[in-house]
């Protein structure tokens, strides 16, 4: 069985991207996402997605401050989890 590399992504248009499941009632006015593993080590800890009612919503430069933000909640977690030993 193969790994999935973990990696972040813009997605400019929900409704037209294969790769997002529809909730109805949940996210009826999502248009576009961008969304990023948190990560310590090499192991997955979670995924922050930011959601948008318009399409085209999200830059590049906003993808890289989401992976900036879930690279130190990854740190903190690590931190914490090893303080706690």
């Amino acid at each position: 069985m193969g790994r999935v590399k973990p990696y972040s992504t813009i997605v400019p248009d929900v409704k037209q991207d294969s790769r997002w499941l529809q909730i109805k009632g949940l996210d009826d006015t999502t248009q576009s996402a961008i969304s990023a593993p948190i990560m310590a080590a090499d192991s997955v800890l979670g995924v922050i997605s930011v959601l948008h009612k318009n399409r085209d919503a999200f830059s590049s430069d906003q993808l890289e401050l989401l992976q900036a933000i879930c690279q130190e909640v990854g740190l903190a977690l690590s931190n914490a989890k090893a303080t706690k030993r």
